[in-house]
């Protein structure tokens, strides 16, 4: 019989959090294409004849800054709401774990 492997629970507080950071897709996808961009120019230095390749990789980080850039603020609230609406679910997500496990 295989033992199948479980998961790490992740706490609330962690969930919380995580979904606050990947809920922006526009800048995760510019934040990829600059590093995929400047993995590819980190490439053509080391290869001389490839010099195409430092090129595709200028203008993916171009696109990439841009992007991220264009869509960094895509909600209508100011930094400090941010971080204050983060740092109050990540307290009512432990708040909450607390309670379960005491």
């Amino acid at each position: 019989m295989v033992k199948l492997k479980r998961k790490k629970k992740i706490s609330m507080s962690e969930h919380a959090i995580r979904k606050q950071i990947f809920t922006s897709w526009k800048t995760t996808i510019g934040g990829l294409l600059m590093t995929v961009g400047a993995t590819l120019q980190a490439i053509a230095i080391d290869m001389s004849d490839a010099a195409w390749l430092g090129l595709v990789g200028s203008i993916l980080l171009a696109i990439g800054a841009f992007f991220t850039g264009v869509s960094a603020r895509d909600n209508d609230k100011s930094s400090i709401d941010v971080e204050e609406d983060i740092m109050a679910r990540a307290n009512r997500a432990r708040d909450k774990d607390n309670q379960k496990y005491s």
